[in-house]
């Protein structure tokens, strides 16, 4: 069995974010241009983050690619709340226990033509939603890539 999950030797340049179901229109509309997280890759930059939505959607729907990203003090994450479709006040809250926050870039948001259902990340691959995010493989990020039929 191939595994998505990368480990520390095997870390292709794409990761797995969960996002609530919410944010499914902005992905769709490519209305949204920064992504907040608490937590991200400190030795490297991904350039691509797949986007997986929590119920009721249960599925990687798109592949968003990197510009950049930043680890940044809260209030100077807060700068780009318009940017994420958020509140400067929601952003604050967001990382209230936390001195910085991620702040990932967007260019292309690409959206699955198939999305991968939960279903079948579990039972073909094991896979299990991460409230951080999740490093893959190389074959991994093939995998998704095929499964997903992003549209490149």
């Amino acid at each position: 069995m191939f595994q998505l999950r990368a480990a520390k030797t095997d870390e292709s340049n794409s990761i797995i974010i969960a996002f609530h179901a919410q944010w499914q229109e902005a992905l769709e509309t490519s209305d949204i241009s920064v992504v907040f997280r608490k937590f991200g890759p400190r030795n490297y930059q991904p350039s691509w983050i797949y986007a997986y939505l929590t119920k009721p959607t249960s599925a990687i729907v798109a592949k968003l690619q990197l510009t950049s990203c930043e680890h940044v003090d809260v209030e100077d994450a807060a700068a780009f709340a318009e940017q994420g479709m958020m509140t400067r006040q929601e952003v604050i809250d967001y990382g209230a226990r936390f001195s910085k926050l991620y702040v990932f870039h967007i260019g292309r948001i690409l959206m699955a033509r198939s999305p991968i259902t939960f279903r079948y990340l579990v039972d073909e691959y094991g896979y299990w939603p991460d409230s951080t995010f999740i490093p893959l493989t190389p074959d991994g990020e093939r995998i998704l890539d095929t499964l997903g039929d992003f549209g490149e």
